[in-house]
């Protein structure tokens, strides 16, 4: 006989629930937020309550989080607000918002606190370890090379944090091992890749037809330093000096816009770069484009990659992470960090059309690498 469920079983039940917090930066339109969306609206609610701390109540995807989850938030302003854009530029952690981090939690006890990026959320979390049974500090940025976060967190304050958590998880291999490099850590570690929904990334990807005129590009990103739009940007105008005539369309927004379209204006290529600003749905243009293309320095494990290549539109990439050198490896569509490499891994795919539809194929196969299922089961597990 099934064993009958009471009212006080059932309220045990309830009562049992892990409770975890999530501290992030924001909620804009990065790939670490869309992926942070993607975890907290397949996390279980029958297992978790869910909070989270937003040091900026912001961003793009606010509207998207799930309605159980409680938030709270180190400031809530307006998006185009004076206050929001002082502080985007000035952006440092002061003693006032981790005292107010802490007030704000002041009743509050947790199963476990996940810092989800670098930055504030760690800075934060670092003061706060005592909130939790548990604390976790899940990495979006190989900090060794892109270091923003330094105006937050010392060098000695990040070791000693990364030591006092019991998990340090990430979204890619070249982290972890990047990190064990630099810093004296004897925490465990995970690797985690983002989470990638192909059958909802398909479904919106036919919501809206998009034309293109020429040989396409599509890039995806926030418009700031370490992304290196420059890169496409000069590509398409030395591939013009060579009469090959591309557009190159850059969705995203970000502190960068004026300078890289000042530098398609000197360059006298503003008919060919398109600034498409922030897309709630980019696939369309994916799915339309010849390649997406990817100029970072360092990246976390870019959804570009995976999401265009669900689309069947390959991805021309530097060796910006782990994820993008397997990529190039399997596709042989890797560049150097120059806009000559660009330019010649594009005239190759030109003068070669028939390798397209093998390179299709085989970007389609490396996105079915990151189902969601196998990824929230491991989530599951360290929660």
């Amino acid at each position: 006989q099934p064993k009958k469920i009471t009212f006080n079983s059932f309220f045990f039940c309830m009562n049992n629930k892990k409770n975890i917090l999530f501290i992030i930066d924001t909620m804009g339109g990065g790939g670490a937020e869309k992926a942070f969306l993607e975890i907290v609206n397949r996390l279980d609610c029958s297992i978790f309550n869910i909070s989270i701390l937003l040091y900026t109540k912001i961003g793009e995807h606010l509207d998207k989080l799930p309605s159980h989850i409680k938030q709270y938030s180190i400031y809530h302003i307006q998006p185009n607000s004076l206050l929001s854009r002082i502080i985007r530029k000035v952006r440092h952690i002061s003693k006032f918002d981790i005292w107010k981090a802490k007030w704000i939690l002041r009743n509050q006890q947790f199963d476990t606190i996940v810092s989800f990026m670098e930055g504030p959320p760690a800075m934060i979390h670092a003061h706060i370890l005592n909130k939790a049974q548990r604390n976790i500090t899940w990495l979006h940025t190989d900090i060794t090379k892109f270091t923003w976060d330094k105006k937050y967190i010392s060098f000695n304050q990040k070791n000693k944090f990364f030591n006092n958590v019991d998990l340090i998880a990430a979204c890619g291999k070249d982290i972890i091992d990047n990190l064990m490099l630099i810093y004296n850590i004897h925490t465990p570690t995970i690797i985690i890749p983002n989470i990638v929904n192909k059958e909802h990334i398909t479904h919106l990807s036919i919501q809206e037809t998009i034309e293109k005129q020429k040989f396409t590009l599509c890039g995806v990103g926030r418009l700031i330093e370490c992304k290196h739009w420059e890169r496409a940007i000069r590509a398409i105008a030395l591939l013009k000096e060579q009469a090959i005539d591309c557009d190159l369309w850059i969705i995203g927004q970000g502190p960068l816009c004026s300078h890289l379209k000042e530098l398609t204006t000197t360059l006298n290529i503003e008919d060919n770069v398109h600034f498409l600003g922030f897309k709630q749905n980019p696939y369309p243009y994916f799915k339309a484009a010849d390649f997406s293309i990817i100029t970072s320095d360092v990246e976390g494990m870019p959804l570009t990659l995976i999401e265009s290549s669900i689309l069947q539109t390959p991805v021309i990439t530097t060796k910006c992470s782990h994820v993008t050198k397997e990529y190039s490896s399997t596709t042989g569509l890797d560049v150097d960090f120059t806009a000559e490499s660009i330019v010649e891994k594009i005239k190759f795919l030109l003068s070669n059309p028939q390798i397209m539809e093998h390179i299709q194929i085989k970007s389609e196969l490396f996105a079915d690498k990151f189902t969601p299922e196998k990824i929230i089961n491991k989530i599951t597990s360290i929660l």
